[in-house]
Formats: C-alpha cells, structure tokens, sequence
C-alpha cells in the first residue's frame, strides 16, 4: 500500500505568545503542499481499491463459472457411472445367455454325433454302403465345422444384395 496521511500539526505554526511562528504565505504553501500530497495519496488508494474490487468481482465470476464447469463434470460422472454399471449389468447378462447357448450347442453336437452314428450302423446292418453313402458320411461330419463359417459368408451376401437395393439407403 501507499504511505498513511499524517495529520498536521497546527502547534507548529503557533509560537507561545499566540502568534504565528512563520510568515502566512509560507504557512499556507505548506499546508498546500501537505493537501496536495494527501490528496495524491487518496486517489492512489481510491485506484488501488478500484483494482481490488475488480479482482475480486473477476474471482468471483471465475468461481461461478467454475461451479457450473464442476457440476457439469459431476452429471458427466453420474452418467458415465451409471453407464458402466449398466453396461457390467448387460455383461453379465450377456455372458450368462452364451454360457447357456453353449451348452445348448454341446447338447445339440451330442445328439447329432449320436444319430450319426446310428446312420452308421443302419449303413452296415442294411448292407447299403456305397461310395454315395460314404460321401454323404464324410459331409454330415464336416457339417459341425463349417457350418458357422458358411452362415457368415451367406449372411455377408445378404447384406451386400441388401446394400445394393436402391430402398437400403
């Protein structure tokens, strides 16, 4: 901060008979230079406080905008948080219907494996196994390995016929 005003001391210019201790003209220069000193310094502070009061309403509009930008990220949180615990949700939901899907498939393959076999043995206890058997065999055991990779290209082909009628888009 600037230097405090200082009072005047009055006592200075009166001696101790009552009069003046110096001429009135040199009286009223000092006391001229001491008002416009003084009045230098009050507007000095009345600046400085200007500045301050600026600054501090700038922090406080800084603090506001700061509480939305935070509350903001709070939603953004709130809502990724219940993202995630709805997506580890439908995770588990999902892994728990493939879990039953496979095993529904380890069912299926078993039974198919069994009827095949029965083939088989109906093949040999009619005496009906002819080179056309034997490939039919051969196609029914391959069936269980292919047969997803030959869905996916089947439906690959749908969706490009698809994407090629002029309504798909």
């Amino acid at each position: 901060m600037t230097s405090a005003i200082q009072f005047i001391d009055f006592d200075l210019f009166i001696n101790t008979n009552g009069g003046f201790t110096s001429n009135p003209t040199t009286i009223v220069n000092v006391l001229n230079t001491r008002l416009t000193s003084d009045y230098a310094i009050l507007n000095k502070q009345i600046n400085e406080y200007k500045d301050v009061l600026d600054t501090e309403s700038n922090i406080n509009d800084l603090l506001e905008q700061y509480k939305k930008e935070k509350q903001l990220l709070m939603d953004k949180l709130k809502n990724s948080t219940s993202d995630t615990l709805t997506n580890n949700r439908k995770t588990f939901y999902t892994d728990q219907e493939n879990t039953t899907l496979d095993s529904y498939y380890f069912y299926l393959l078993i039974a198919y494996a069994i009827i095949l076999v029965l083939i088989i043995i109906a093949g040999f206890i009619t005496g009906k196994i002819n080179l056309r058997f034997i490939y039919i065999i051969i196609i029914f055991v391959l069936l269980p390995l292919v047969s997803t990779y030959l869905l996916s290209k089947i439906i690959f082909i749908f969706y490009v016929v698809y994407n090629w009628l002029p309504l798909a888009k």
